[in-house]
């Protein structure tokens, strides 16, 4: 029984070995864990180009020579602020002489307005004096001939008050385009004009970019 004994481990200890041998060696071991969800950080570096949400060509309605420019490049800028100013000293000129237009045609609506009650009130007196047969047809008739002349004298003249007040209106649109403002809140872009300069409505003087958000280009 001792030797059978012996035998089955000779025999144990062989399987062991021939098993390692066919294996290639010893066995291996091998830990295990759970898997578990874990972010994992990616630094990403490009060359590309920033630029802004929009960008807008600041320009003079009306043509002249610019006298100021207020912001450089580079200047924060508010919506409506006030960026550069054209000379307006022909336009102040053109602005007395049509306000003076006016005041003429304006005293002349009331000449004439005045002659006009003057004439109707004649004109009732003559009537009641034809219908008593104090005075001729031919009278008359002249008198209210009259009346209709400085009626169509009245209606030249206001129309000539209406035609002033709207010249001195324009005038005033003009002289109120001579200041030039932010149309939106950013940053100066570029100052392309300098005072003295001649302006257009075609020519910019600043450019103003709104930078809150920007594109990214990459090529």
């Amino acid at each position: 029984s001792e030797m059978c004994i012996r035998d089955r481990r000779l025999y144990r200890e062989l399987s062991v070995e021939s098993m390692d041998a066919e294996r290639g060696g010893p066995a291996l071991l091998v830990e295990t864990a759970t898997v578990q969800p874990h972010a994992f950080e990616t630094n990403l570096e490009l060359l590309g180009e920033l630029r802004p949400q929009a960008v807008v060509e600041v320009l003079s309605r009306i043509s002249g020579r610019l006298r100021e420019v207020l912001v450089d490049r580079g200047d924060p800028v508010k919506k409506d602020q006030l960026l550069a100013v054209v000379d307006d000293v022909d336009l102040l000129q053109q602005i007395h002489r049509a306000e003076a237009s006016v005041s003429v045609a304006t005293a002349a609506v009331s000449r004439e307005e005045a002659s006009f009650e003057n004439l109707k009130i004649q004109v009732a007196r003559y009537r009641k004096l034809y219908n008593e047969d104090l005075v001729s047809t031919q009278d008359l008739e002249d008198l209210v001939s009259r009346m209709r002349v400085s009626q169509a004298q009245l209606d030249l003249v206001r129309a000539q008050v209406r035609q002033a007040e709207a010249s001195l209106s324009e005038l005033k649109i003009q002289q109120s385009q001579t200041r030039i403002y932010s149309p939106l809140t950013g940053f100066v872009g570029g100052r392309h004009l300098e005072p003295g300069a001649l302006v257009n409505p075609s020519v910019p003087i600043v450019s103003v970019l709104k930078l809150q958000r920007v594109k990214t280009l990459v090529p």
